[in-house]
């Protein structure tokens, strides 16, 4: 029976599974060998939280598979879709109780151990381990118990990750090519690694004609024996659709593209070059002996002037083309869903006329567990829009002076600079993911800080932009309403009228940058009572009067 059960309604459970296998990296499974035991585990896990479920008479409200962070480090801070939604559910108030194997398999870092810990305290959740043991946070006892228990799990990840950087530091110190996979022009076989630093003589032919073709000026190639001569420089799509069309695969069996195949062109070790960190750069630590770089003791796949001019060319900013989606809506990515927290987004609905409707819609899919009847919130746009529109003039025409601080930056054209440098650098490690020369636990941790920093300088950013905006303020009309004396109902709307020019006069990144630095958006489910207007909750972050 279940000892827990505090009425009639059995207690509300979710399963929360995690494993963290990264053996790919240190050369004892191969990929297919690591995915079959991680799903081995992840399995098991669900298994024998069914069990206890069953056993304890709880209610399984959420399908434990939407919960896994299967191959996740739960130490790197990286994006875990399982953790997100299991946090999601205890804040939301729909579960009671949470089952795992421990608790270091919900987090093994500080931010996410006292996230969940807070959390389930605040919401009266309680964790039960697989070992028979319940955990209840809002008790003294089992708040310590627990926050011991995560700080050791956070510890030994520490040490574990300590330990596996000293061991990539000698290895680069040795000169020794640092591959416990197959990469893309050097052998590979299980538990031999030494091999991995022997050449692939036809995949280092591939990638000399890569080079060739994408240099051109006359270089002297071989495809399959036959000599040739390259001519024009070629795009690298057309690279890839000649090897695609010749049947050639990359070390996962995919097609080339070509994101993978500037990857592959560059790596610095392609020219013996020691990489330094998982980006493009390389060390250039200076030899005492030979006064040279250090390069690696591995088979040279190019000499070091092609390298220098692909480089040159690959990492060019004009190559960079795509400018990513442009938003054209008010609040869209700032609005919030009163049920979730989660940012609304621009979309479309079929309205009673057989025509398109624009509207904001939270972009979680989820259904709630204990009510499947509920649905995350939408909202048309226009009315929206207008509503915030008015509550920005608003804080114009009623904040303080000292609406903008003024430290804030001003140079928002450096700041667009940094952001595209993190986001190039993102979109190079990605490509190395994607062309497996480095592992996605590896990449894991500096993706996190890729993504922390881009949100900083996103909001140094939104700042500037707001910032520079402060001219709208028209001090010679603000200084014109609150003169001395009695201020007439026409003259402050008429300021209202001008202040609203000027902002809709502003493109739209500064309008939503004013948006993001003086109001909070949140729009609320409908209920009974609230609909329409009254869903919107438009709080003032700065003129924090405007709220009573």
């Amino acid at each position: 029976m279940n000892k827990n059960k505090t009425g009639p309604a059995p207690l509300r459970a979710v399963i929360s599974s995690r494993v963290s296998v990264d053996d790919v990296g240190k050369g004892k499974r191969t990929r297919d060998e690591q995915t079959e035991q991680m799903s081995i585990s992840i399995q098991a896990q669900i298994d024998t939280g069914r069990a206890l479920i069953a056993r304890e008479e709880y209610q399984l409200v959420f399908d434990p598979h939407e919960l896994v962070d299967d191959g996740v480090s739960g130490y790197k801070g990286a994006d875990r879709k399982g953790f997100d939604k299991l946090m999601r559910l205890v804040v939301g108030g729909h579960i009671d109780v949470i089952v795992t194997r421990a608790v270091d398999r919900i987090g093994r870092n500080d931010a996410d151990n006292s996230a969940i810990r807070i959390a389930a305290a605040q919401h009266g959740v309680r964790f039960h381990l697989f070992n028979g043991s319940v955990i209840d946070p809002r008790q003294s006892n089992d708040k310590l118990t627990l926050q011991i228990t995560q700080g050791i799990a956070e510890y030994q990840s520490a040490l574990k990750s300590e330990t596996v950087r000293n061991v990539y530091g000698a290895m680069r110190d040795r000169g020794e090519l640092r591959s416990g996979h197959k990469v893309f022009g050097w052998q590979w076989k299980k538990n031999e690694p030494k091999l991995s630093m022997k050449e692939e003589p036809d995949e280092r032919e591939l990638i000399q004609e890569a080079y060739a073709r994408l240099l051109g000026e006359g270089r002297r190639y071989t495809v399959r024996g036959k000599s040739h001569t390259s001519q024009d420089s070629e795009k690298l799509y057309a690279i890839c659709g000649d090897w695609n069309a010749r049947g050639i695969r990359s070390v996962t069996g995919k097609q080339w593209g070509t994101q993978s195949l500037r990857a592959v062109l560059l790596r610095p070790s392609n020219a013996l070059y020691i990489r330094l960190g998982d980006g493009w750069d390389y060390d250039r630590t200076v030899d005492s002996t030979t006064g040279e770089i250090r390069r690696g003791k591995w088979d040279r796949l190019i000499d070091d002037e092609t390298y220098s001019q692909a480089r040159a060319l690959l990492l060019s900013p004009s190559r960079r083309t795509n400018p990513g989606r442009r938003t054209t809506h008010l609040v869209s990515g700032i609005a919030r869903c009163g049920l979730c927290a989660s940012p609304l987004r621009s979309s479309s609905v079929d309205d009673k006329k057989g025509g398109r409707m624009p509207i904001y819609r939270c972009v979680t899919k989820m259904n709630m567990p204990d009510d499947p009847g509920v649905k995350h919130v939408s909202a048309r746009i226009e009315p929206l829009d207008a509503a915030v529109r008015r509550a920005v003039i608003a804080a114009f025409v009623f904040g303080p002076k000292n609406l903008f601080s003024d430290e804030a930056p001003t140079q928002a054209a450096e700041i667009h600079d940094d952001i595209d440098g993190v986001l190039r650098k993102r979109q190079e490690l990605l490509s190395l993911v994607a062309e497996d020369v480095v592992s996605l636990g590896d990449a894991r941790g500096q993706l996190a800080s890729l993504k922390n920093r881009e949100a900083v300088l996103r909001a140094d950013l939104d700042t500037a932009m707001a910032s520079d905006a402060d001219a709208m303020r028209l001090s010679d009309l603000r200084a014109g309403l609150w003169k001395a004396g009695r201020v007439s109902i026409d003259a402050t709307a008429e300021y209202k009228r001008e202040l609203g020019a000027r902002f809709d006069s502003l493109d739209i990144e500064r309008r939503r940058a004013l948006v993001r630095h003086l109001l909070d958006v949140e729009v609320r489910p409908r209920s009974k009572g609230v609909y329409g207007a009254r869903r919107w909750k438009i709080l003032h972050k700065v003129v924090t009067s405007l709220n009573a």
